[in-house]
């Protein structure tokens, strides 16, 4: 299996890098990658302003594309609003939630949020983020939304929708 980065020997095989030398310039960015820059800024400008106790969590969380961000609201009456985008409506209006996203669950189903969990609890940075949302789960307050953006009269616009919470079966 890893004969194509190792000798019989055990030893690397040499590897020609590419030319990065500061003469080479600045590399270009395929659409893909500025796409994916685009909606991480506009997810964290828009949920910013809603309310300044916003936490955006580190990473991203999408399928294939791997474009989705995270962040949650903890609100003084204990509810959890958890974020997730920016995501795109089908052409027909639908909305397609990822399906292999962490461990190959669709995005907000209940193995979905165990491994969402678990991935913040393994981090000391993320791991009271991980209590807040296990606990809001648990007691049955946490709300899922997803921040999407869909084609309007006017442009496109930016939609909050939110999508039922799967209920937790203790494991």
């Amino acid at each position: 299996m890893f004969d194509k980065w190792f000798k019989r020997s055990g030893k690397p095989e040499g590897t020609q890098l590419p030319d990065v030398s500061p003469a080479m310039g600045r590399p270009e960015l395929g659409p893909e990658v500025t796409d994916v820059v685009a909606r991480v800024q506009l997810f964290r400008s828009y949920l910013g302003r809603q309310d300044d106790r916003m936490r955006f969590l580190p990473g991203l969380y999408g399928g294939p594309s791997n474009s989705d961000c995270l962040a949650y609201l903890a609100k003084d009456s204990g509810e959890v609003q958890l974020f997730l985008g920016i995501k795109s409506t089908e052409p027909d209006g639908g909305l397609q939630l990822d399906v292999n996203s962490l461990g190959g669950f669709v995005q907000f189903s209940e193995g979905w949020l165990k491994a969402l969990v678990r991935q913040l609890c393994a981090d000391d940075d993320t791991a009271q983020d991980a209590r807040v949302l296990d606990d809001a789960w648990t007691r049955g307050a946490l709300w899922l939304v997803v921040l999407l953006i869909r084609p309007g009269d006017s442009g496109n616009e930016l939609v909050l929708l939110r999508i039922e919470t799967p209920t937790r079966d203790g494991s």
